[in-house]
Formats: structure tokens, C-alpha cells, sequence
């Protein structure tokens, strides 16, 4: 994966993946159409804040009400599964707590209240 860092006035422009950057054998397809679309970015600001962006799914165009995702970067690699398994009362896991191929462990899920959540630990590569 690459990551393109762009600095501006105030704040760090992140380009983290985008579709054609996916693992093939990961079985996600992606069309002529979607390869060069962004799948996740983030905007850094100078005070640490950070907004995440993650682009839809091409099976799965964006709607009212989840067109946006409540992300925290969390401190440790437990978090992200105590996180996940107490958001998952009552809610939809759309993609369960686990390691994934872009360096991260990672969970999702869409709340009893019907917002998306995304957690998630960088797993820091030496």
C-alpha cells in the first residue's frame, strides 16, 4: 500500500488505499469504473485532531444515513475488540474485529441508534 502525503496550510492530507490497491486474494473485486477511486483517506490536523474518510462499496452505494462513520483510533489492539463487542449489543457487526492486510486491527459495525462505527489500532511496522 502507499501512502501519499500531501502537506497543507493547517493539516496533512493522507491517501491510505485506494480500490485497485486491494488485495486480490482478498476476493473483492473492483471494476475499470472503481480502481482508481479512494477507499480511506485522512485529514491531520496540526492539533492531532484527525476526520477520517472511507469512500462506499460499489455493491453498496452510499445512502442517507450511512454516509458517514464515527471512527476512533484507539491506544491498543484490546480496545479494539472490548469496543466492538460492547457497541455490538443490539447492533449489525459489518465486519467483525480482526487483523487486516492494511496494517490495522480493525472492526465495524452499525449501532442500535443506526450509526456506523468504524474502530480501529495501526499496527506500527518497524
Amino acid at each position: 500500500m502507499k501512502l501519499n502525503e500531501k502537506l497543507l496550510i493547517g493539516y496533512k492530507l493522507y491517501i491510505l488505499i485506494k480500490f485497485d490497491e486491494l488485495p486480490k486474494e482478498e476476493g473483492m473485486p473492483v471494476s475499470e469504473t472503481w480502481k482508481d477511486k479512494i477507499m480511506h483517506a485522512a485529514l491531520t490536523f496540526e492539533d492531532g485532531n484527525v476526520i477520517y474518510f472511507g469512500d462506499s462499496w460499489e455493491t453498496d452505494p452510499v445512502r442517507i444515513g450511512s454516509n458517514s462513520t464515527i471512527h476512533l483510533v484507539v491506544e491498543n489492539e484490546k480496545d479494539v475488540y472490548e469496543f466492538v463487542e460492547k457497541l455490538s449489543v443490539a447492533s449489525e457487526i459489518t465486519m467483525p474485529a480482526e487483523k487486516t492486510f492494511w496494517n490495522s486491527v480493525y472492526g465495524s459495525l452499525v449501532d442500535k441508534y443506526g450509526i456506523s462505527w468504524g474502530i480501529e489500532f495501526e499496527i506500527v511496522q518497524m
